[in-house]
């Protein structure tokens, strides 16, 4: 049951504040961040109270320095986890502009770190629209809805261990809008800072959406997904991270993986930037992965009714920077086509047990297993990662090297079965084998070597006995 503790009204208001219009919690609750952006007309400030126990105390009252003009300070505030760094928008500062001031706290003292504008704006951006920060305070998103005609962006800063904030990867933009979509009016962004969310209300019509960005390849390349049904309908891909250069995009439901991609810095090996990508879906996908350094931009279609084709693109970006790092894989040329194959059914198994190198899914109905071989001869057992009840990844030679993703699915209310898709960002020979542990039934799936991994879309694969 929930009862009210306290109304917090911050003292030092100048003329009719509106507190409240802008709000942001630690992760503990004992530190509350209020914005308050008509304070000292519409210069703006935000109000800081701590928690003892259940009673409330003012802390501070921040109004950042180096505003042109009324900034409107607090029409936007975010906390970071700790409660130690603050991120205030000012969307109205310097004509419309915006910015966005940083605060950091060392024990009762708040200190002025920062105050943020992304470099790009296009007009009045009105930089500060929304604010969101990461779980440790090391990474901001700034929300601008007014960005070229109200088309709308988002900027994300990052800072250093030195405390030095810095724009990257730069600015956010969103494909397949309709319209001016005012992206930006709404952001947020995952614990650990790699993924983000922006929102757009006005797009298609006041229909509004939002935009869901993977930052991978060590935050240099921002990735978005669309999809498209036969009927119609369509969305954005929210997108997850799994590792520095992997993630995966939902559609329909935050619980249905359907697509997942990789961008690798291959700069060791042949001066380019690499897009894998591989998925269990069969309806239209746009794919859109954007260089934040030099904004160059590689478009992947998927058509519609078409199990989705693997993406293993070597020659992606020749956008290598100094600082890259080498890599080392076991990538080979394309060949034929992947095969699928019953195997004899061995006796049945009470349960799925899950481990380091077993998946059980469809609510643990299903043993999964992977093996897979180089062409010169390594070999090994896939690493397995849960993702949801239905849906895993399995990692080859480490494992933050995600190679295969898979799907078992009760679709007994569909068509009497139960089906298993996959798909893969590798060209080794792959083993996949799926175990119904309630009947012992078995389905291997093969992938030769040399081949990018071809989608498994097998609607019957086990019955529902």
């Amino acid at each position: 049951m929930w009862s009210e503790q306290a109304k917090l009204i911050g003292d030092g208001a100048i003329g009719a504040a509106q507190q409240g219009g802008a709000v942001s919690l630690s992760g503990d609750g004992n530190t509350a961040l209020i914005g308050g952006y008509l304070d000292n007309s519409k210069t703006g400030a935000a109000w800081v109270f701590t928690r003892n126990g259940a009673a409330w105390t003012q802390s501070r009252k921040l109004v950042g320095t180096g505003a042109t003009g009324n900034a409107d300070q607090g029409y936007s505030v975010a906390l970071s986890a700790d409660g130690t760094t603050a991120a205030i928008g000012g969307p109205t500062d310097n004509a419309l502009a915006g910015a966005t001031w940083v605060w950091t706290r060392d024990g009762t003292n708040w200190t002025q770190a920062a105050k943020l504008r992304g470099v790009g704006a296009i007009g009045n951006a009105q930089q500060g629209s929304s604010v969101a920060i990461s779980l440790d305070g090391s990474r901001i998103i700034v929300g601008a809805l007014a960005d070229n005609k109200y088309a709308g962006a988002a900027w994300v800063f990052v800072r250093s261990s030195a405390g030095v904030w810095t724009e990257g990867p730069s600015k956010l933009i969103g494909s397949g809008t309709a319209g001016n979509a005012e992206q930006g009016a709404a952001t947020a962004l995952s614990a650990d800072g790699s993924t983000a969310i922006v929102g757009g209300y006005f797009d298609n019509g006041e229909l509004g959406a939002a935009w869901g960005t993977l930052c991978l390849g060590d935050n240099r390349f921002a990735v978005s997904a669309e999809w498209q049904t036969s009927d119609g309908k369509s969305g954005q891909g929210q997108g997850v991270q799994l590792t520095s250069d992997t993630g995966y995009f939902t559609f329909f439901s935050a619980s249905n993986v359907e697509v997942v991609v990789k961008v690798l810095n291959a700069c060791g090996l042949n001066s380019k930037y690499w897009v894998f990508a591989g998925g269990l879906t069969n309806v239209n996908v746009v794919l859109t992965v954007r260089d934040t350094v030099t904004g160059s931009t590689k478009i992947y279609t998927n058509p519609q009714g078409t199990p989705y084709q693997p993406i293993q693109d070597t020659d992606a970006f020749a956008t290598c920077s100094a600082h890259g790092s080498s890599l080392t894989t076991s990538l080979q040329a394309p060949l034929p086509a992947i095969a699928v194959q019953p195997t004899p059914e061995p006796r049945p198994v009470a349960t799925c047990t899950q481990n380091a190198t077993t998946l059980c899914l469809s609510n643990g109905r299903f043993a999964v297993t992977s093996t897979w071989q180089t062409d010169d001869g390594k070999s090994g057992t896939g690493q397995a990662f849960p993702i949801t009840a239905d849906t895993g990844t399995f990692s080859f030679f480490s494992a933050n090297n995600v190679e295969v993703i898979v799907k078992v699915l009760d679709a007994c209310s569909t068509n009497a079965g139960r089906w298993v898709f996959a798909g893969g960002l590798t060209n080794v020979h792959v083993v996949l084998t799926v175990r119904d542990t309630a009947t012992g039934s078995v389905k291997t799936y093969t992938n030769p070597l040399d081949t990018p991994f071809q989608p498994i879309q097998d609607t019957s694969a086990f019955g529902c006995n």
